[in-house]
């Protein structure tokens, strides 16, 4: 079928931008109307709008005074690398680009433009793979197919938490469209062009890309025999390697940022061999709706013309076998954990990769259409039963409930597929049938989960005016150090911790990235990718709160560890533990709610421990006295260096505990709790001892075993539960008779409710410890949790600064799941009083005075005999110095070692693979630049 191109655009275009902007108007114009953002209120003002907004800066100053950005960056934490970090979020994303050419108060509305015209622009990439694969001339079908492929449930939960996670649905298309005119005619700039772009946008959706087109490559060489073109294959190859050269300056430090990252070394597919059994039966509710929560990143959502084009094309197995192969495989790797894993770049059994069915699913629509004679009433039945099913999936995954909220889904999914049946005889009624009753369908898909978005008592989403204001309010975390007299010891970094600023608002989210646009630097750090050597110290002391993706956390208040990296001042929130060395100044009001807090205890970020011990000695000791090592010590991995004793260490004291109190307390004990029906918690007895005044109380767990309970054993345990509250109240004189008592009813209740989580022991739990008035909580999060997993068997708790010390305390322990739980536990006690103090003015008075201008710190030390400069800047191998010899000390910092004499430091931070990568991709514009000539050339002479 020859249609002109032009033509084609034009009236397939129009008719896409008429359903598009009445979609639109539908689910985001009440967000315009409300004066709400569409910045979700966990990663989507913690990490993304940070980062556009220092995006915004950095390219501003690029453009005008042309300045790059430091290679390294100290508002990332402790310090990390700009480029590996940013190539996530920002520098990959062109759709940042634009916010240079707005204002820094108009960023806010450039995010919520972007989102949409991200969006259009999927389905403008869709509509180029309908051209090219599928040629016809229904113009107002192909745009509804783009309204499908766009609107889905995928981009239900993308486009609303994660913007820039839509790329992916701009770029397939194109990149299969590009690779499919190279098998064909040998076409080698557009695919080159794509990879490049594919490589640039994102490693992470890179990798996932790379592997649908390696797929799509194969299916479509071997079904129409395309191998035999070994110029075109070869041109195929030599194009590949030519788009990565032209990525490499973005993609290889990227990619060696995430092999160096906190994230490798993780379980495959979280330690999962099988989902849990409610996946399975949950899986089926996919095909008509998506949850606001997706299980595994399992987002569904397809409308009832697509569910026909899938059945119709398995009905015509042999006519349409590479969608066919495409829906096995698709089926097959939606049940293994295994499949999504290694498609999630090798780590969590996420399946973010079925945004890529999308295309398929979306093409189906013009291919059932186009055959609309052949669709029997075979297929519209099977339909009909998969939506059945579906329903029936829904059913359960509501937990049974007659008013579940997708029955407006529902009803359009059978009204869509009764409309297009009783009016197949008139091509026109169902073509308007289909576009008035698909595109409810795809509105109420994504709006679904979105009803309450511009309701401020339940949106996850923020005000366009308070996401301004928090923005604006980092500009107040200054330092205030002169104004209570107190000498900075990291200048000019000024470290600082500020507690979590978003009150009421506060999502899912364990950190957040606002602070590195304050003036001062902020230690905490919550993005995707975080130093390795960071994540193993985390894991060395037994951090609570730490994660792959915010090694450090908030450092669970500890006073030792908070002064050794360095924060001399803290913002804190009213109901936040203070360490014992912080203390607000009276004449100093709050700061954006928060109190500022400050200390004079604060390390240097470079200075001359007074001991050296092994990470041998390090490794034996217990996590408390591994914290009081860093404190006086440096600890080197080198065999042959010579090694002491820590002072400081050997100051941590054991407390004495016990669980019976007609027994002699011990030094550690073995605790095992089985759930059971109590008024009061289990827990342990801090014995009286007067060497604990002055000291920080840290509750160390170890061999952490937890065997959850399976869903038998918790319907009992909560029938348990409930008869024995009933009984202690009727034993009460005070409390009413209670005439609703009912075992069999609540028992029933309890079954329908929790069927849903039926095979769901995946072992995540929270254990609270509580110390007076203080809470201290660990939480080991389950094995469905893609982002935060990671298992442990050890953790440490911060209690706070011992009171009460000249009597017993009892120490509650409660647990969230209903189970068994088994482990060993100590209750260490720091020194926080003078002889800490001692110990912080020894590192004050051998710091080493550090200078930094733009990626290079200098400085000059004076040493008697060879020594290890001990410093809190994170290990990196992008670290040089070509006179002084640089080591990991202290379990993830930079090292420096010095000789007998005068020595310079001449530190040089170059971004690892920048270099490479920045070769490798002038090497590909060259070749680029003489292939294009070459080709111009021989066009001319034809």
């Amino acid at each position: 079928m020859t249609i002109h191109s032009s033509y084609w655009w034009k009236q397939t275009g129009w008719r896409y931008s008429l359903l598009f902007l009445l979609v639109t108007c539908f689910i985001f114009l009440p967000y315009a109307l409300t004066g709400t953002s569409l910045v979700w209120q966990a990663d989507g003002i913690t990490q993304h709008i940070p980062a556009l907004a220092q995006w915004q800066h950095d390219l501003k100053q690029l453009i005008i005074d042309h300045q790059w950005p430091s290679q390294w960056d100290w508002h990332l934490g402790l310090g990390g690398d700009y480029y590996q970090t940013f190539a996530y979020y920002t520098i990959g994303d062109i759709f940042t680009y634009g916010v240079a050419l707005v204002k820094p108060t108009q960023l806010v509305t450039y995010y919520n433009v972007m989102i949409v015209v991200r969006l259009f622009l999927a389905g403008s990439a869709f509509l180029v793979a309908a051209k090219h694969f599928l040629p016809n001339r229904h113009y107002w079908i192909n745009a509804l197919a783009a309204i499908t492929y766009v609107f889905s449930g995928y981009t239900a939960f993308a486009a609303f938490e994660h913007p820039f996670f839509i790329n992916p649905l701009i770029i397939f298309p194109l990149l299969l469209v590009s690779l499919d005119q190279v098998l064909r005619r040998g076409r080698w700039l557009p695919f080159t062009l794509m990879v490049a772009w594919t490589l640039w946008n994102n490693y992470y959706f890179a990798f996932m890309l790379a592997i649908g087109a390696f797929i799509f490559w194969v299916l479509r060489s071997s079904y129409n025999h395309y191998w035999h073109r070994v110029s075109y294959q070869l041109r195929l190859i030599l194009s590949t390697m030519l788009g990565f050269c032209l990525a490499a300056p973005l993609f290889i430090p990227g990619f060696f940022g995430v092999l160096s990252s906190a994230r490798t070394g993780s379980p495959l597919a979280n330690g999962l061999t099988v989902y849990p059994l409610y996946y399975y039966l949950k899986l089926p509710s996919n095909l008509l709706t998506n949850y606001s929560v997706p299980d595994f990143w399992l987002t569904g959502g397809l409308t009832a013309i697509t569910l026909l084009g899938l059945v119709f094309t398995l009905h015509h197995f042999k006519q349409y076998r590479l969608f066919n192969t495409i829906w096995l495989l698709a089926g097959f790797g939606l049940c293994l954990p295994f499949f999504s894993a290694l498609l999630n770049g090798g780590s969590s059994p996420s399946n973010r990769w079925v945004f890529m069915l999308s295309l398929p699913l979306a093409l189906t629509i013009i291919v059932v259409y186009d055959h609309r004679e052949q669709v029997i009433r075979q297929d519209y039945v099977i339909t009909a039963g998969l939506g059945v099913v579906a329903t029936l999936s829904i059913f359960y995954g509501s937990h049974f409930n007659l008013r579940l909220p997708f029955g407006l889904i529902i009803a359009s999914f059978f009204a869509t597929l009764l409309g297009m049946y009783l009016t197949k005889q008139r091509p026109i009624w169902q073509c308007y049938c289909l576009i008035g009753l698909t595109v409810l369908n795809v509105i109420l898909i994504t709006g679904q989960n979105h009803t309450t978005s511009t309701d401020p008592a339940k949106s996850d989403y923020l005000s366009n005016q308070e996401v301004k204001t928090l923005i604006s309010n980092q500009q107040n975390y200054r330092s205030l150090l002169d104004v209570v007299n107190i000498p900075a010891t990291t200048s000019p970094l000024n470290r600082v911790q500020i507690d979590e600023q978003l009150s009421n608002a506060q999502g899912i989210a364990p950190g957040n990235n606002l602070p590195i646009l304050a003036p001062s630097h902020n230690i905490g750090s919550y993005w995707s990718i975080q130093n390795g050597q960071l994540g193993q110290l985390s894991d060395s002391l037994a951090l609570n709160g730490a994660n792959k993706n915010d090694v450090l956390g908030n450092l669970d208040n500890r006073n030792t560890l908070s002064n050794i990296l360095g924060v001399q001042q803290r913002f804190e929130n009213d109901a936040s533990l203070a360490p014992a060395s912080y203390h607000a100044d009276a004449n100093l009001v709050k700061v954006n709610g928060q109190i500022p807090t400050f200390s004079k205890d604060a390390f240097p970020l470079a200075y001359l421990p007074k001991h050296q011990v092994s990470f041998q000695q390090y490794q034996q000791a217990n996590p408390t006295e591994r914290e009081a090592m860093l404190a006086d010590s440096v600890v080197v991995k080198d065999t042959n260096a010579s090694s002491d004793h820590s002072d400081f260490a050997n100051q941590v004291k054991t407390a004495g505990i016990r669980t019976d109190q007609t027994k002699a307390p011990v030094k550690n004990l073995h605790f095992t709790y089985h759930s059971h029906p109590a008024l009061m918690d289990d827990g342990i007895f801090l014995s009286p001892d007067a060497n604990l005044k002055h000291t920080e109380l840290h509750l160390e767990i170890r061999n952490i075993q937890f065997k959850p309970a399976n869903f038998i054993q918790r319907r009992q345990a909560a029938l348990a539960d409930y008869d024995y509250r009933h009984q202690e109240d009727s034993r009460n004189p005070k409390s009413p008779i209670d005439r609703r008592y009912n075992p069999t009813a609540y028992q029933w209740n309890w079954t329908k409710k929790h069927l849903t989580s039926a095979g769901n022991e995946l072992g995540g739990y929270t254990l609270t410890a509580k110390y007076h008035n203080k809470t201290a909580e660990f939480s080991q999060t389950s094995q469905k949790n893609l982002s935060f997993y990671q298992p442990h068997q050890a953790i440490t708790l911060n209690l706070g600064p011992a009171s009460g010390v000249n009597k017993e305390t009892f120490i509650p322990l409660s647990f969230s799941q209903v189970g068994t739980y088994s482990f060993d536990v100590s209750v260490r006690a720091m020194p926080t009083g003078q002889s800490f103090n001692q110990v912080a003015k020894s590192a004050q008075s051998h710091a080493v005075p550090l200078t930094w201008q733009n990626n290079h710190l200098s400085g000059k030390v004076k040493t008697a005999t060879s020594r290890i400069i001990a410093t809190t800047i994170p290990y990196s191998k992008g670290w040089q110095d070509k006179q002084l010899e640089l080591v990991n000390v202290n379990n993830g910092f930079l090292g420096i070692r010095t000789h007998a004499g005068m020595n310079t430091i001449n530190l040089h931070y170059h971004t690892p693979g920048l270099k490479l990568g920045i070769i490798l991709g002038l090497i590909g514009l060259d070749v680029l630049f003489i292939l294009a000539y070459l080709s111009l050339r021989r066009h001319q002479k034809r």
